[in-house]
């Protein structure tokens, strides 16, 4: 019943969003995602497991913590002005640095293609080993650096494709080979998720909003159409009736779906109530922001203490352990989609959930925020990241992968200073 209010709570803000016309607004996201979860669950189709009231409680309370989190810094934060400080992009330098990670991901990608095709290595292997970065086709600084960086160039691959299509060419050709490379190295087809993801907010950051678009009018006179929101209900009520009642007519297809959209709250309550994830000390952070972490203890490794490496140690037994398989209804089983809120129960319990959900609502709102009107290509890239981050918050808290923790941190620092600073030399 908690999960079901929590729902309608979420539904409402969306509907206020887009009442406002934030059509880019990262709290839609968010609301949209955790609406479809927590609303599915509540339906309890497919004999799918029940959850204790304690894992409905600590699912509401992280749900709310980072909604309370964002309108809190929205309404109540400081702004840093950025809006104000204008970034000029250097169209000729980001060429240089497409191309120069195009050729360095051949170095990285062929060799793992050739061992693919001999048989060597297959693409589940490639998978899981990309998940811990512990891959050796290119090195450690391939692996934290290359591979990082993917996720900030596909951004700028779809903001050329939406907005520079005719005067961006050779960004474009490696928009369009890369992403085909990738896949047929590895097999992951979470590139293309990704790449389409951006495409869609690249879409609404830059149309959406602009008056002198056919689609900002269009949108408004669906909003104010009358006759069109009654169609919305009426298609929206069947779909529901047909979505409870007719499901098994598709067989296991819609069965799958279902699951895959809101079996993460029920494997969140395994986290919560049985001691097989947690089986020893809470990990304080060290899950929530392993990837960090993991940078720091392979560039230092000397002035790390045994304290720390246990630490390190243990929580990665912990997120071996969210691979294994369990049953969330009779017959079914599912793994790894754990929530970001198991991630943050597993670092610090309880208080991990509300204040860690409190400063991630904080973060996002601070980056939206602050991001202007017409986001340049820095602003759009971490745009595109946070979008990411809160899309697969159902999954887990990114920043707990080494590939995506790190894309956020370079696309925030070394990428920013890469694209805007100003180098001399100086003889």
């Amino acid at each position: 019943m908690i999960v079901f209010v929590v729902s309608l709570l979420l539904l409402s803000i969306v509907l206020l969003t887009v009442r406002k016309r934030e059509f880019d607004n990262p709290i839609i996201c968010f609301a949209s995602i955790w609406f479809i979860v927590c609303f599915l669950y509540s339906l309890r189709l497919f004999d799918i497991f029940d959850i204790s009231l304690k894992t409905e409680i600590l699912l509401s309370a992280g749900i709310l913590s980072f909604v309370a989190g964002y309108y809190v810094n929205r309404y109540f934060g400081k702004d840093n002005n950025m809006q104000n400080f204008e970034y000029n992009d250097s169209w000729q330098r980001l060429r240089l640095i497409v191309v120069a990670f195009f050729i360095c991901s051949l170095f990285y990608y062929l060799p793992i293609a050739y061992r693919v095709v001999s048989g060597g290595l297959s693409h589940s292997v490639v998978k899981a080993l990309s998940v811990t970065g512990d891959i050796d086709s290119g090195g450690v600084l391939m692996q934290y650096c290359l591979r990082p960086f993917e996720f900030i160039m596909i951004p700028i691959f779809a903001y050329c494709l939406i907005t520079r299509f005719t005067k961006e060419k050779v960004i474009v050709f490696v928009s369009i080979v890369f992403p085909i490379l990738k896949f047929l190295c590895t097999g992951s087809k979470s590139v293309f998720f990704y790449y389409f993801l951006c495409l869609l907010t690249a879409f609404v950051a830059f149309y959406t909003r602009n008056r002198n678009s056919i689609l900002y009018f269009n949108i408004d006179k669906y909003l104010n159409s009358k006759f069109v929101k009654e169609i919305a209900f009426i298609m929206f009520f069947i779909i529901v009736l047909f979505f409870v009642f007719y499901m098994d007519l598709f067989g296991n297809g819609l069965q799958s779906l279902y699951f895959y959209s809101c079996g993460c709250v029920p494997m969140f309550d395994k986290i919560i109530t049985t001691d097989f994830y947690l089986s020893a000390t809470h990990t304080f952070g060290f899950l929530t922001f392993n990837s960090a972490i993991r940078l720091v203890v392979k560039i230092f490794p000397l002035f790390i203490t045994n304290g720390v490496i246990n630490i390190f140690e243990t929580a990665n037994s912990y997120y071996e352990r969210f691979e294994y398989t369990t049953y969330i209804a009779p017959n079914i089983k599912y793994n790894a989609y754990i929530t970001m809120f198991g991630d943050f129960y597993m670092d610090f319990g309880i208080f991990g959930i509300m204040g860690l959900s409190f400063l991630f609502g904080i973060f996002t709102s601070f980056c939206y925020k602050n991001m202007p009107p017409q986001k340049n290509i820095h602003c759009f890239v971490v745009y595109c990241i946070l979008i990411h981050y809160i899309a697969f918050s159902v999954v887990r808290f990114q920043m707990s992968n080494t590939v995506l923790g790190l894309s956020l941190i370079y696309s925030l620092t070394v990428f920013k200073t890469i694209l805007y600073k100003r180098f001399k030399l100086r003889i």
